[in-house]
């Protein structure tokens, strides 16, 4: 489908399925890019719940312009109801729920950090990717009937453009990812543990301790296979406990990413006996071990420390695979400052082009940005 700006002749043409995308859709996208057709059939595979997609391409002139990915997630109560919450708080999203069916638009992707879902032609300038983006963005938006467009991990030199240029654009402060740079001198596990100060050396051994009893080891595909319902029900608990969810997985998703040819994906499981009660997933890149989804049953953690074991682990695995660097990724920041991770801050923009919504939203939006900045930067190591 074709839609046109005649004012900046721009011409955007979209797709909603991976299949229906034409065949000249790969030329000039680099080797395993995620907007090669492949990659982004993988995606589709999953089936994830209350997701579609569209693929966009922008055209000024008969000229390729930019090639473009975004998700459209529909909003139910799963995704911003509790089981903690108060009966106000239930009755009044049932009754957005119910009266306005809001959907958000997501440029980027849900449920990646390190991919990029925006490519621009070598021949256009800095400026002009941001037109071509901030079009196809307003277009796709008005098309879905999204309230609220997500503007995630899109290149960093659009930055200044969406913060200087972009009517409607609300900078999301404090979006960090916990990082640690791994210390060249710390060949084994043992090597940071003498790294840290005196209690900090105390806590990580006496967590280490309480896995002892456990059995922990790389799952394999036919191992994912056959507790794929576990899997994803370890990670439910996990997801449950958020108090925003911005997507759920589907229960074929972990088992898809694994089995990508183009990356590779290390799922690890922790055992009690034959019962899996937790496993961690990472990405085995060249200079980093990428810490993806987990999961583990919550009424275990605290005999077995889970969630922090899961991180130590993560640590290990890192320093094993002779990485340069651990990336925990974005929740729970006081946690992983305690292994002596540092923060990485972000760009994420929120696009609301009703002005009304625009005004009513950005004071919650301020709130909770000081609620994501509110954590204590530990300093564990020596």
């Amino acid at each position: 489908m074709h839609i046109q700006n005649k004012k900046e002749a721009l011409e955007l043409i979209y797709f909603q399925s991976a299949q229906d995308l034409p065949a000249y859709w790969n030329e000039n996208l680099p080797e395993n890019h995620f907007l090669q057709k492949e990659q982004l059939a993988i995606t589709e595979a999953a089936h994830l719940p209350n997701l579609s997609f569209y693929y966009v391409m922008v055209m000024k002139n008969n000229q390729l312009h930019s090639k473009h990915y975004f998700q459209l997630l529909r909003l139910n109560k799963q995704h911003l109801i509790n089981k903690e919450d108060g009966f106000l708080k239930k009755l009044v999203c049932n009754f957005l729920l119910w009266t306005s069916k809001p959907s958000l638009l997501v440029s980027g992707h849900l449920f990646r950090h390190d991919i990029c879902t925006f490519a621009k032609d070598d021949s256009i300038s800095e400026f002009e990717a941001f037109q071509a983006y901030q079009f196809a963005l307003q277009q796709i938006q008005k098309l879905s009937g999204a309230c609220v467009s997500l503007i995630k991990d899109a290149p960093i030199y659009l930055t200044p453009y969406f913060q200087n240029y972009s009517n409607g654009c609300l900078h999301l402060k404090n979006d960090v990812s916990m990082e640690l740079v791994l210390n060249k001198s710390w060949i084994t596990i043992q090597d940071y543990e003498k790294a840290l100060k005196h209690k900090y050396a105390q806590r990580f051994r006496k967590i280490k301790k309480q896995e002892n009893v456990l059995t922990k080891r790389i799952l394999t595909k036919e191992d994912i296979e056959t507790y794929q319902d576990q899997l994803y029900n370890l990670y439910q608990q996990v997801s449950n406990k958020q108090p925003i969810r911005l997507g759920m997985l589907s229960p074929e998703f972990i088992k898809l990413q694994q089995a990508s040819k183009t990356e590779q994906l290390i799922v690890r499981g922790w055992f009690l006996n034959d019962e899996l009660i937790a496993f961690s997933s990472a990405f085995n890149f060249q200079h980093t071990w990428d810490m993806f989804y987990i999961g583990f049953d919550y009424h275990k953690n605290a005999a077995f420390q889970l969630y922090f074991n899961i991180l130590y682990d993560g640590l290990e695995q890192a320093l094993l695979h002779k990485k340069d660097k651990i990336i925990f990724g974005r929740t729970a920041l006081e946690a992983k400052a305690r292994l002596g991770s540092k923060p990485n801050y972000l760009h994420t923009f929120v696009y609301i082009s009703n002005p009304a919504l625009k005004w009513i939203l950005k004071k919650p939006l301020e709130n909770i940005h000081s609620k994501e900045g509110d954590w204590e930067q530990r300093h564990p190591l020596k």
